[in-house]
């Protein structure tokens, strides 16, 4: 059978629980009735006990009752481990019972020896347990010295208290007084290596009865004889019983003001924190204070408890709830491929690193590529165009690798779905240096950068992809709104130009007023030689003039009269919040509604004031046009008594209105100069602006990806596109004309001249045609579209310490590349990586990628193609998957293409029923060994994760 294909699971392991007829503090029950016989009364005992353990586990479906593993404790003893181990419900149940020897070794604690367990591999027959382990340790009583065997305790007992008969009192009597002393300890398994390897040595850390309480500070007993002791049992030992927070960080080296090396300079490495319940009585069976439960990410074996050794930190979690946790449809349970050349049995996966490995073409980027296609064929399509190098309408492009039909492909997901839409990330072999390779400008790379930090969110719980939306709104608004400004640059432009030509077919001012003068100067003489008065021509010039000017008056206010009389409404309804809900958009329609009605109801009840001053005027300008006819029509007599004279007055009538038309046009032109200025400065600045608009998402985006776990940094530049804005220029303009090069010189240009006033200079010397373009008469306006643009761009840099992304190594960018990819899909969705040591050096993988794949994969399920050891070692690789294609030294089960999953602590073959090894290479031996003999470096991996927290 292959159980535990999923290989390490968070599992509940109690191993320190007691039983009946402990030496010690017996609190278990059996039976209350004294008449019954005593056998009976131990049988009862013993069937409560392991009915209480089977009532608790249940059928093992609710994780926080499942109990994996259990370590049947005892002072000096393994009788009770025996009786546990014979009783077929409790082993068809629980698949790991340990036998967990409890000491009390010298030198003493602050109240007792201090406890010390021995828990061995239960594969140790009990006979060599008793041999080589109970037979070698020494207790001396009146000089004579004594073992822990079973037979030299009762001796003991007896002879301390020689009125005991019973054999069972005279071992309890034994162990009141049976201590072992550290220095034996050493020595004993110093001399049996063997024995050692076989066994896991744990200390109590309380004050009253653990190694703290030796030369403990608060006791007023700390020496330095004694703080060398209590460090010489902490580096005996390979892990701790305590359930205390602080210990745990203390003894991983993460507690604060603790560095990791004082630790392993105290303690001779870092260590685990175990903890059980110490159960002594049924209704304690599991349950330690405060639902501190223990759990280890390890097979229930006994090498899958040795891991909590290599990885302590990793392995061990003290807590009431399943530790790291996933959402269900965020991880991939497993894939069943029904073509003939592949296993038939589904192959599963962990919910954290599981790593493929194999010999050359025994399948494993087969199983890696087909699972990617089986959830996103799309993903894997255009990833694989990256890989290879060519695009989809590239006929000669090969798949990277053997595909099956995906109707063949069935992935199921831990919430009991199969693939519906569910994400994944997927790498294939090559990816990262092709990706590292681009030299286009703006490259995949910069998309990545962009949705990893896009995806984020703010300190106000928006995405910051909402930030760059709107940076695009509020750049399209401007450029929007410049288009529209542009349009009236031209139109008034072309007014100003058609009142310049209307005032010159009207003569021009200058020449107009000097006919004027001159006609008035040759009048003046006549009406001298007929004697009319000087004073008289002057009325009668006012009152013409009058005349003119009180007509347009009259027609003016006449027309705002009308206007104003004719309003009802002058306030309406607003359309700007239409994108509210029905209830919010009928709250405002009421209470807009209720305002316009009093507002036009106020308009209607006082506009009769502004018709009362607007008809006072008009009778004003009636009356003075009235009175200007007058006086004309009273000197019009005189005046024009000489035909000249009445001549020449209707020439200088003539004259005098052609001017008036000319200041008209002139104060239209003045008008239309001032808004033009303005607009064409509006127009610039707002180009202009555009930089402290970018520079402000800039800020927001640096500002909310400042922290981040995974050592890379991140910057945001908003850089001027000056080759584009030059290439533009050249090819609008002559770069080369005289008149071109007093405005911008294309050799000298920096960003710093790109200015609203060189923008100005740009539309004013354009509109006059004072700049010299390739093509004659070109339009104004496509000019300016052209020119005047969005001239910034984003640049996203990342950073892993001194190195931008742009300056790393080939090794270094692809590391780079995979954690952005890693950390693009907010979602936590699977990630899939095909052989990541091909595109990095060593020493990358080493101090970069197992560190990020050790904390990725707490949060992502990760599967991944190796031939490297020690990413699958170094990593601490939940689930190994090996690979086999059928060939003539690595025969198959039954199919071409065969799968076997477990464990890196795995080290068994898989066995049939009959007790016999299976068929097929892949079971003829453990996946540790697989590991080994597949992987170059297997051996050395290993051995350097056992000595990586020791001195």
């Amino acid at each position: 059978m292959n159980d535990f294909q999923r290989g390490s699971e968070w599992r509940r392991w109690d191993l320190h629980i007691h039983t009946p007829f402990t030496r010690k503090n017996d609190c278990f029950t059996g039976c209350a009735d004294p008449s019954k016989p005593e056998e009976e009364k131990i049988s009862e005992k013993w069937v409560n006990f392991f009915t209480s353990i089977l009532d608790y586990i249940g059928n093992m479906d609710d994780p926080l009752k499942a109990i994996y593993a259990i370590g049947i404790t005892d002072y000096f003893s393994i009788e009770n481990y025996k009786m546990v181990i014979a009783n077929k419900d409790i082993t068809s149940k629980i698949p790991l019972i340990l036998p967990n020897i409890e000491l009390r070794i010298l030198p003493a604690a602050t109240e007792t020896p201090i406890n010390l367990h021995v828990i061995f591999d239960p594969a140790l027959s009990t006979d060599i347990i008793e041999n080589r382990f109970f037979s070698n340790l020494k207790f001396k009583y009146n000089n004579t010295p004594y073992s822990a065997t079973k037979s030299s305790l009762v001796q003991l007992g007896k002879a301390i208290d020689s009125t005991i008969t019973d054999d069972f009192c005279a071992e309890k009597k034994a162990l009141e007084q049976y201590v072992v002393n550290l220095s034996d300890m050493q020595e004993l398994f110093n001399n049996d290596k063997e024995l050692r390897e076989k066994a896991l040595i744990i200390i109590s850390n309380k004050s009253t009865d653990g190694a703290s309480g030796v030369g403990n500070p608060s006791t007023n007993t700390d020496t330095s004889d004694l703080t060398t002791l209590r460090e010489e049992l902490y580096k005996f030992a390979d892990a701790i019983f305590s359930a205390n927070p602080s210990d745990a960080k203390y003894f991983i080296g993460k507690k604060e003001g603790v560095s990791s090396d004082d630790v392993k300079r105290k303690c001779g490495k870092l260590m685990a924190c175990i903890h059980g319940s110490d159960a002594h009585q049924n209704d304690k069976l599991f349950e330690p204070d405060n639902q501190r439960y223990c759990w280890i990410k390890a097979d229930p074996t006994f090498n899958g408890l040795k891991q909590i050794v290599y990885e302590p930190e990793e392995r061990v979690c003290i807590s009431d709830s399943k530790p790291q946790t996933k959402s269900p449809y965020q991880v991939i349970e497993s894939i069943t491929i029904t073509d003939n050349d592949f296993q038939t049995e589904p192959i599963v996966f962990n919910d954290k690193l599981n790593c493929i490995i194999g010999g050359k073409s025994t399948g494993k980027s087969i199983l890696l590529h087909n699972l990617a296609r089986a959830i996103a064929p799309k993903q894997v399509q255009e990833k694989c165009e990256v890989s290879t190098g060519k695009g989809k309408s590239d006929k000669s492009t090969k798949p990277l690798t053997l595909e099956i039909d995906t109707s063949k492909l069935n992935v199921e997901w831990a919430d009991g779905e199969s693939t519906n839409g569910q994400t994944i990330v997927y790498i294939p072999q090559t990816y990262l240096n092709r990706l590292a390779d681009s030299v286009q400008e703006t490259t995949e790379i910069d998309e990545i950068i962009e949705k990893v930090l896009l995806d984020r969110i703010d300190g106000n719980g928006i995405q910051l992809s909402i930030k760059k939306d709107e940076l695009l709104s509020t750049v399209d608004s401007i450029k929007s709104s410049n288009t529209n400004k542009i349009l009236e640059i031209i139109r008034i432009h072309s007014r100003i130009k058609e009142l310049a030509n209307q005032i010159t077919e009207l003569g021009g001012k200058k020449p107009v007023e000097q006919e004027l003068s001159k006609l008035r100067q040759e009048r003046d003489t006549l009406s001298k030689e007929l004697n009319i008065k000087e004073d008289n021509i002057k009325k009668y010039d006012e009152a013409v003039a009058n005349i003119e000017v009180q007509k347009k008056l009259i027609e003016q206010l006449s027309k705002e009269i009308e206007k104003v009389e004719n309003a009802t409404i002058v306030v309406q309804q607003s359309e700007q919040f239409t994108d509210c809900s029905a209830e919010t958009r009928q709250a405002i329609k009421t209470l807009i509604d209720d305002i316009i009605t009093k507002a036009n109801e106020s308009w209607n009840n006082q506009k009769a004031n502004i018709v009362s001053q607007l008809k006072t005027q008009q009778i004003e300008s009636n009356k003075s046009y009235d009175d200007s006819v007058l006086t004309r029509d009273g000197l019009k007599e005189t005046i024009e008594s000489s035909n000249r004279i009445k001549e020449l007055a209707e020439k200088i009538t003539k004259e005098g209105d052609k001017l008036k038309k000319i200041e008209e046009k002139e104060s239209a032109i003045s008008e239309e100069q001032t808004n033009l200025d303005a607009l064409i400065v509006e127009v610039a600045d707002s180009y202009i602006s555009l930089r402290s608009v970018y520079e402000a998402f800039a800020a927001n985006i640096k500002e909310n990806t400042a922290n981040d776990d995974s050592g890379l940094q991140y910057d945001v530049q908003i850089p001027f596109r000056q080759d584009d804005f030059l290439a533009k220029w050249s090819e609008l303009y002559r770069a080369s004309s005289p008149q071109n090069r007093t405005v911008l010189t294309v050799d000298d240009f920096t960003a710093e001249k790109y200015t609203e006033e060189l923008l100005s200079t740009i539309i004013k010397k354009t509109l006059n045609g004072e700049l010299a373009t390739l093509k004659a008469g070109a339009d104004p306006e496509q000019a300016f579209r052209n020119i005047l643009d969005d001239w910034y761009n984003i640049k996203y840099i990342v950073k892993m310490g001194n190195d931008s992304i742009d300056v790393m190594s080939p090794g270094k960018k692809a590391l780079v590349l995979l954690q952005l990819l890693i950390d693009l899909a907010d979602s936590e969705c699977p990630i899939l990586i095909d052989q990541p040591e091909d595109d990095l050096d060593n020493r990358s993988i080493f101090e970069q990628l197992i560190p990020f794949i050790k904390r990725k994969k707490v949060n992502r399920q990760i599967i991944v193609v190796t031939h490297n050891a020690n990413i699958v070692v170094g990593a601490d690789a939940e689930e190994i998957i090996v690979a086999n294609q059928d060939g003539i030294d690595s025969e198959k089960k039954s199919r071409r293409f065969e799968y076997r999953s477990g464990s890196i602590e795995n080290d068994y073959p898989i066995y049939k029923l009959d007790g016999t090894t299976e068929d097929g290479i892949l079971n003829k031996q453990g996946i540790q060994q697989h590991i080994c003999d597949i992987l170059e470096g297997g051996i050395k991996a290993f051995e350097k994760r056992k000595n990586k927290y020791h001195i």
